[in-house]
């Protein structure tokens, strides 16, 4: 990882609110710490709507990981559309890095993903290292650590998506939809169907939208 760009570290309830989450970051990198994929795995069982968007989330990883075979996962993968989906997003995208050393510890999910994050920053000393949760007291620890960490917000226009498949003449919105914003505290999942736009705070305004419909998830 080199370069002026930021690096996102994703929670795993940024992902489980919403799976297209991955692609919200225009040029930055994102980093998922292996604790993170394993809680994925555990989330992922299941009938609920969590459950559905930790396979989306699951399927996404898979993608990219086959797509980029040719190239060693240590050098990122290149965070591309996922196939058959159409997101609003600029042309430069980062890459996709995965966390390759775990260490021994057996504490809490939450510390370990922050000591995954420390060792990033310090081993990125010249980029700037980000944690993304929607877990306010993780990112108390992080601030406490030195480490810059933000929520997740998405607004959206549900008369303003754009999905591969059409949704049926009776489930689209006309025009003067209000926007809806996800509450801070326990979140709201994002609908599958609708645009999902990264805070203009974070300087980086995103819209994506995916099929199918419905996924809520109380990550907070």
């Amino acid at each position: 990882m080199t370069g002026s760009k930021r690096i996102y570290a994703l929670d795993t309830n940024v992902l489980l609110h919403d799976p297209t989450s991955l692609f919200h970051f225009e040029e930055h990198d994102v980093f998922i710490p292996m604790t993170v994929l394993e809680e994925l795995d555990e989330k992922k069982k299941g009938v609920s709507e969590v459950s559905r968007n930790g396979r989306q989330v699951s399927r996404f990883l898979n993608e990219l990981i086959e797509r980029g075979q040719q190239h060693d996962l240590r050098d990122g993968l290149e965070l591309s559309n996922p196939q058959g989906i159409k997101l609003r997003r600029g042309a430069a995208v980062g890459r996709l890095y995965f966390q390759q050393r775990t260490s021994s510890g057996h504490g809490k999910a939450d510390n370990q993903i922050l000591a995954a994050v420390i060792e990033l920053r310090d081993q990125n000393p010249e980029r700037t290292v980000i944690l993304v949760t929607k877990d306010i007291n993780l990112r108390i620890k992080a601030s406490i650590y030195g480490i810059v960490a933000e929520d997740y917000e998405n607004d959206r226009a549900l008369d303003d998506f754009r999905c591969s498949t059409p949704a049926p003449r009776s489930s689209r919105k006309t025009s003067g939809t209000p926007t809806l914003r996800s509450p801070r505290g326990p979140s709201t999942a994002v609908p599958i169907t609708s645009c999902s736009v990264m805070p203009r705070r974070t300087g980086i305004p995103i819209s994506a939208c995916i099929c199918p419909a419905k996924t809520r998830s109380n990550c907070g």
